[in-house]
């Protein structure tokens, strides 16, 4: 029953967040994809919806991942601290890939400008 109780906070939990910042980064993000491909809006569009595709399958995967490796929980301290710890986990997954995002938009700009010169 403690294992139910965890998978349902977890996933509640993560569902929501997964959902709120997948929504902010594509809603955000088009204005860097637009900068990478100005010459074809629809084309932004698109990578938008892929790259937005792509977030939502890594952070699904893992967080149905982060439940099938759980041990067995037996208290309501081990359901927290089990909890607080795969939450932990994605939350440090999602900001490393906005960060490798992020590089990653800004090293393609330097390049774009650098052959625009």
């Amino acid at each position: 029953m403690n294992n139910l109780i965890a998978y349902i906070t977890y996933l509640i939990v993560v569902v929501t967040a997964i959902l709120y910042v997948g929504h902010l980064c594509y809603k955000y993000g088009h204005v860097y994809v637009a900068q990478i491909i100005p010459e074809d809006p629809q084309l932004t569009h698109q990578v938008n919806k892929i790259l937005l595709a792509g977030y939502y399958l890594l952070n699904i995967g893992y967080g149905i991942y982060a439940i099938s490796i759980w041990d067995r929980l037996h208290n309501l301290a081990d359901v927290i601290e089990s909890v607080m710890t795969h939450l932990a986990y994605i939350t440090l997954i999602l900001a490393a890939m906005h960060y490798f995002n992020m590089l990653v938009i800004n090293i393609i700009l330097k390049q774009k400008s650098k052959t625009n010169i």
